[in-house]
């Protein structure tokens, strides 16, 4: 090759953003305020207020390993979903894709972390909240976020407070509430690979005590390596998707009704659908006795990725859909008390498979000519309803409450083999498991079928109270009572 290189700019290559707001009967543009600065505290920092105590507190008194990402910074960063706080953006917190895939991300806090948490009957080591409700699964956490205040980091065990699976830490996402007055906002950014990021917002005007939030986003980008579109005697049945394709659009609304006093109810509907594909795991030629499939101007020489597959291979991409509920309300009983009610129902599902390329690094099919398929059928259901009280008094903090938990997770694991070798005149000897497939000329041969269904019910009860004895010392005492019950049943087809 030549000294140009392709570069991948990722999310994106360039972003143009505005604070745009609608036009309403040709009326001019109007943009919505901008919230008014965080009060600096006496050292000249600005406040940031956190929730990492299930209590509204600023960054800087919280006795904890804390830390807080603004929806400024945030924009600033690009930092569009959870997948994208990379190394080093927060101590101690490392994210990365499942296999390449946005939609489903490893979050690793201190070390504590899981190598697959696609697994309907695991549970993930560092748990992610949105507005104070959990989710349960990691399928659909790494799509884009929606209207974002800001992103909270609690590292180190979050047990008491937070409960289930909490060993390593705490990923707190909360949103940006109605503000009550009209106002909008677009921005857009585009890259190569033909990269488009889409988001809007738009605040409605107060009536009748509801102030009405919509939000959406849409993502996509081209494969990085697309399939092979030159002249070949085998064409791959099916789906034949590019690798590290994307496709997603997400939708939300919020409402929140006040009686103007002391009584606050939020509700939330969010919606996500995503398509998108696993990165191509190029081919390394190995001895065989037949000369390689692979042209040699595919393997790449450097960073890039491959320019496209040898051949054009069976590749279904990912379905994703997550999709959820939430009403939250809060009454504040007087200056020093506060009851709140946390309810939620979501749902969560992946469908699809990916192509993994030519990994069997044995024999000929190491050649092209037979290529291993994971097909992935996983859905999710949840509930969820937590009651809290939040006490504060001069000296005195009390925060206690109960939770109650149920899950319902269908997962399916189906391994096939497809590729030349199947229904092309035999080139070689099948193995005696494929040999069927091989009569019949059946593409993609199924190998396996592995499912596997569980149901969680868990409740707890906690109740954590702080006693500031002078500036420098605070003592915390807490105590958390839970009951977790998990039954699940495996078997293959």
């Amino acid at each position: 090759m030549s000294g140009m290189h392709k570069v991948r700019l990722a999310p994106a290559g360039f972003q143009l953003a505005a604070a745009i707001a609608a036009i309403l009967g040709g009326a001019a543009a109007y943009a919505a305020p901008a919230p008014a600065p965080a009060a600096p505290s006496a050292g000249g920092l600005e406040e940031v207020v956190v929730t990492a105590t299930r209590r509204e507190e600023s960054l800087q008194s919280v006795p904890l390993a804390v830390s807080a990402i603004t929806a400024n910074a945030l924009e600033q960063r690009n930092i569009n979903s959870i997948a994208d706080l990379k190394v080093g953006t927060i101590p101690g917190l490392f994210v990365t894709v499942f296999s390449g895939t946005p939609s489903v991300p490893i979050i690793t806090m201190r070390g504590v972390g899981l190598s697959d948490p696609t697994q309907g009957t695991v549970e993930m080591t560092t748990p992610v909240y949105i507005d104070g409700v959990f989710l349960g699964r990691a399928q659909g956490l790494g799509l884009d976020l929606i209207e974002p205040e800001r992103i909270e980091v609690l590292r180190g065990p979050q047990g008491q407070l937070f409960g289930r699976n909490a060993e390593g830490g705490v990923v707190q996402f909360v949103t940006r509430k109605p503000s009550g007055e009209f106002g909008a906002k677009v921005s857009a950014g585009f890259g190569n690979y033909g990269e488009q990021r889409f988001k809007a917002s738009v605040d409605l005007p107060k009536f009748g005590g509801f102030a009405v939030q919509l939000s959406g986003v849409k993502t996509k980008h081209d494969p990085y390596t697309p399939q092979f579109s030159g002249a070949q005697t085998y064409v791959a049945p099916g789906p034949t998707t590019g690798y590290s394709a994307l496709d997603v659009w997400g939708g939300r609304v919020a409402v929140r009704w006040t009686n103007d006093s002391n009584f606050t109810a939020d509700y939330s509907y969010d919606k996500m659908d995503d398509t998108d594909s696993q990165a191509y795991l190029s081919w390394v030629p190995v001895g065989t006795l037949v000369n390689p499939a692979t042209p040699q101007s595919n393997v790449p020489t450097n960073n890039d990725f491959p320019s496209s597959t040898f051949n054009r291979q069976y590749n279904p991409a990912f379905k994703v859909k997550a999709s959820g509920h939430a009403l939250t309300l809060a009454y504040e009983a007087s200056e020093h008390a506060t009851f709140k009610s946390i309810t939620s129902y979501r749902d969560a599902s992946r469908f699809g498979g990916s192509n993994l390329a030519a990994p069997l690094q044995a024999g000929l099919s190491s050649s092209g000519f037979l290529h291993a398929v994971a097909i992935e059928n996983i859905s999710q259901h949840q509930f969820s309803q937590e009651l809290q009280f939040v006490g504060t008094w001069s000296s005195f903090d009390l925060t206690a409450g109960g939770v109650y938990y149920t899950e319902n997770v269908n997962d399916q694991r189906i391994s096939q083999i497809t590729g030349p070798g199947l229904v092309a005149p035999v080139t070689f000897i099948s193995p005696a498991g494929l040999a069927f497939c091989t009569n019949f000329r059946l593409d993609p041969c199924q190998t396996g079928d592995n499912r596997q269904r569980a149901e969680t019910k868990s409740a707890g009860v906690y109740a954590q109270g702080t006693w500031r004895a002078t500036d420098q010392l605070n003592v915390i005492v807490g105590a958390r009572y839970s009951d977790d019950k998990k039954t699940g049943l495996r078997y293959s087809a």
